[in-house]
C-alpha cells in the first residue's frame, strides 16, 4: 500500500489486520510512507516495512514525476527512481504469500518483488472498465493486463467489480469474489459512542474529496432543492484535494446554509446515524464500503447506478433506491423521500435486512483460503 489515508482500500486493510489470527500468521506491511488517518490502527503484531520515512521529495524528482506523469510517462518515472530502493528494501525477504492490496502502483510494485513470493494475489476494489484511474501507471493496457497475468489469484470485491475487470483485460488469471470485511456490530456501537444534532431533513454523504466520489454533484442537486423552495441539510463527511474547488462551489452557488464539509471525522458513524438519508454519488464503485456501513446501521439509501452499490441495494432498488449518474435522476430519488418520510421508515426495515449478509467469521475465512 502507499499510505494509510483515509479511504475505503485503506479503511479494510486495516479492518482484515484487527481480525487476523495471528498465532497461525506473521504478516509484513510494506508501505511507501507511514502516515494516513488509519496509521495508528494497525496492530502491533504487524510488522511495517517503510520505503521512505520523508514524505518530502527532492524538487528535481517532484519535478521530473510531474513532467512524466503529464505526459503519460508514469511508469518510467516509477521505474528510474522506485524500483531499485523497492528491490533493495525487501532484498532476502521470503514470503509465502505477497498481495498487492490496491491496483495501480501497489500492483507495479508487487511485479518488482515476484522472486521474494510463493503466490501472488492481487486486490481490485473499483470498477476499471468504467474508471480506469490506474492505466497512468503502467505502459500500456496490455502491461497492466501482464501484471495482473502474473498472479495467481486476482481478487474482486464484487461480482459486477469482477464482470467489468474482465470486458477490460480478459485474464487468463484465476479470479475470485470475496466481499469486503464488514464489522456490524462495531459500526453499531461506535454510532453510539456520542450524539450530534440535525436541525431539518438531513442527507448525509461520506468519502474522500476527489473526482471520483463526484460531491460537485450533490452541491448542484442541493442548489436544484433550494430553487424548488426545499429547506434541507446536506452534511459531506470526509477531506481531499478538492475541498478548496467544493468549498468556493457552495459558496458561489449561495448554499453556505444547506451544504456543510464537515471535514474528516474518526468517526463517521454517528452522522450516518443521526441523518434521515444515506447517499453515495460515486462515478464508479466495486463494493462501496459506506454504503455497506450505512446498510448495517439501518438508513434509507440513495445511490447511483455503480457496480457495488447495485450488487448491495440489489438492481431493482430492493434495499436502497438507485439513480442514473446525473443531478436530475439524483434530485428525484432524494425528492422520493423528503416529500414522503414513510419511505425512509420503509427503506430502513429493507437496510437492515439486507445486513444481515455480512459475516467477519465467513469473510476472514474466505481470506484465510486463498492465502
Amino acid at each position: 500500500m502507499q499510505s494509510l489515508y483515509d479511504g475505503g482500500a485503506e479503511k479494510l486493510l486495516v479492518d482484515m489486520l484487527n481480525n487476523f489470527d495471528y498465532s497461525k500468521y506473521d504478516i509484513d506491511l510494506l508501505l511507501e510512507h507511514d502516515f494516513g488517518n488509519y496509521a495508528n490502527l494497525v496492530p502491533l503484531e504487524v510488522r511495517k516495512i517503510i520505503l521512505f520515512y520523508n514524505i518530502n521529495r527532492p524538487l528535481l524528482e517532484r519535478m521530473i514525476g510531474k513532467i512524466m506523469s503529464y505526459f503519460g510517462l508514469y511508469y518510467f518515472y516509477i521505474l528510474f527512481f522506485r524500483r531499485q530502493i523497492i528491490i533493495d528494501k525487501m532484498k532476502g525477504e521470503k514470503y509465502d504469500t505477497i498481495i498487492s492490496f490496491l491496483e495501480g502502483r501497489s500492483l507495479v510494485y508487487h511485479s518488482f518483488i515476484l522472486k521474494q513470493g510463493i503466490r501472488h494475489l492481487s486486490w481490485v476494489h473499483v470498477d476499471l472498465f468504467n474508471f480506469h484511474w490506474t492505466k497512468r501507471y503502467f505502459k500500456s493496457n496490455k502491461h497492466e493486463k501482464k501484471c495482473y497475468e502474473l498472479m495467481d489469484d486476482v481478487i474482486f470485491v464484487s461480482n459486477d467489480a469482477k464482470n467489468k475487470f474482465q470486458q477490460l483485460f480478459n485474464v487468463t488469471t484465476s479470479t475470485k469474489v470475496i466481499y469486503n470485511l464488514i464489522d456490524c456490530k462495531t459500526i453499531v456501537l461506535r454510532a453510539n459512542e456520542f450524539k450530534v444534532e440535525k436541525r431539518k431533513f438531513t442527507v448525509c454523504l461520506v468519502g474522500r474529496l476527489v473526482r471520483q466520489k463526484q460531491f460537485d454533484s450533490i452541491i448542484r442537486v442541493a442548489r436544484i432543492f433550494v430553487d424548488n423552495g426545499y429547506d434541507i441539510d446536506f452534511w459531506i463527511v470526509g477531506a481531499g484535494c478538492l475541498e478548496s474547488d467544493l468549498s468556493k462551489m457552495i459558496h458561489d452557488l449561495h448554499l453556505d446554509d444547506n451544504v456543510h464539509l464537515l471535514g474528516y471525522k474518526p468517526n463517521p458513524y454517528v452522522y450516518i446515524k443521526c441523518a434521515d438519508l444515506f447517499v453515495s454519488c460515486s462515478l464508479a464503485e466495486g463494493f462501496s464500503l459506506v454504503v455497506a456501513e450505512a446498510l448495517c446501521l439501518g438508513k434509507a439509501i440513495v445511490s447511483t447506478k455503480t457496480v457495488g452499490p447495485v450488487e448491495l441495494l440489489g438492481s431493482n432498488s430492493e434495499y436502497g433506491v438507485l439513480a442514473d449518474n446525473d443531478d436530475e435522476s439524483l434530485y428525484n430519488a432524494i425528492k422520493l423521500f423528503v416529500n414522503d418520510y414513510n419511505k425512509v421508515f420503509v427503506y430502513q426495515n429493507k437496510a437492515a435486512k439486507r445486513s444481515l449478509m455480512f459475516d467477519v467469521e465467513k469473510t476472514m475465512n474466505e481470506i484465510y483460503s486463498i492465502l
